[in-house]
């Protein structure tokens, strides 16, 4: 019995050639992504991650969606200000969380299943946390009014957890540091900054896709015994290494290091049925789009990518919002210079920033 060609007649979405009928049309396809669960105007979304989550949780506020906030200042009190303080930048002050295994480490320190073993970072007259070391800009007065606060953000991450309809996760990093003797990591390479640490106790550490799968699974795992009830959303940043302490070159290590993180984020679509995938990654650097979304420091996402991802984000959960009555109209985003007010805050950032003597660098 002669067997039939399984490549006919396949839906249109299956097909490069449609897909690139859609780019020369300045389209990005809307079934590029179809969100597994419905996302509504009153679900309540909480959005943690690397410094392009801070996209998404701007985007979020603007665009009419439910983002929520679990620690934050006095409504009274300036954006800019708030931020450099660390509020409305993530649903709570967790600072960036670049790594699966920061995931995990805020996970069970919001269950109280462990607790922070990293030693307090000294600088000056002032003391920095080190899983958060940018949250105060001038730092804590002592020790213990920065495990009070440190603790108090513990609590408002669970809350965030608990509260939540939809978790936003956004990937960004498999290399890290960490303690040689705990494995716990920090937010940033201390030494990288000028810290007076001692560098024997800690290490570089860069995540393979068995490890990466191991501490995402094990958030998740804990996420969903918070709320049983939650839907996650993860994503990788299409943001490059600023540089990699690997032996390799960055362009190299900037791969690896994105295939892993996305390939971790199938697996674990594949093991949780509460997990789904949004292709932020794919919307800004696939090659075969005929618009530039890269700043020219070939680093930064331009504002229109940064529209063009969030329009794709809209566009695939509109049907669930149209269907509310109360929902409120939308209008797509012709720039995104509206949701993009404000400077990143990336800890990343400051990994080049300063030169071994504490010095920032020219």
């Amino acid at each position: 019995m002669k067997r039939l060609n399984p490549y006919l007649g396949m839906p249109r979405q299956q097909y490069w050639s449609d897909f690139q009928k859609k780019l020369n049309n300045t389209e990005m396809p809307k079934s590029l992504w179809n969100s597994k669960f419905s996302i509504t105007s009153n679900s309540k979304i909480v959005s943690f991650g690397s410094c392009f989550a801070q996209h998404i949780s701007n985007f979020l506020k603007q665009g009419g969606y439910n983002w929520l906030c679990t620690e934050d200042l006095p409504q009274r009190v300036p954006d800019e200000l708030a931020k450099s303080f660390g509020y409305r930048v993530f649903s709570c002050r967790t600072g960036n969380i670049y790594t699966p295994k920061m995931l995990n480490q805020w996970t069970s320190w919001s269950i109280k299943e462990t607790e922070v073993t990293l030693p307090t970072i000294q600088k000056g007259k002032t003391f920095l946390d080190p899983i958060r070391p940018t949250i105060e800009s001038e730092g804590f007065k002592s020790p213990d009014e920065m495990k009070e606060l440190r603790d108090f953000s513990f609590n408002c991450f669970y809350n965030a957890i608990h509260q939540a309809d939809v978790f936003v996760f956004t990937l960004g990093l498999t290399e890290s540091w960490r303690s040689k003797i705990t494995k716990e990591e920090y937010s940033i390479c201390p030494l990288a900054i000028g810290l007076d640490v001692i560098s024997e106790e800690i290490e570089f550490y860069n995540h393979n896709i068995e490890s990466t799968c191991l501490e995402l699974h094990q958030a998740i795992d804990k996420i969903n015994l918070i709320n049983p009830n939650i839907n996650i959303i993860l994503t990788v940043s299409p943001v490059p290494l600023i540089a990699t302490q690997t032996d390799k070159h960055v362009l190299m290590a900037t791969m690896e290091s994105k295939m892993i993180l996305r390939e971790a984020c199938s697996r674990t679509m594949a093991n949780f049925k509460n997990v789904d995938y949004f292709p932020s990654y794919e919307i800004v650097t696939n090659p075969y789009d005929n618009f530039d979304y890269f700043e020219k420091d070939r680093r930064h996402v331009k504002s229109e990518g940064v529209a063009r991802v969030m329009n794709q984000f809209m566009t695939a959960i509109e049907p669930y919002r149209k269907s509310e009555p109360d929902s409120p109209e939308s209008t797509e985003i012709e720039t995104a210079d509206e949701i993009l007010q404000s400077e990143e805050v990336c800890d990343e950032e400051l990994l080049v920033a300063f030169d071994n003597t504490g010095k920032e660098n020219a």
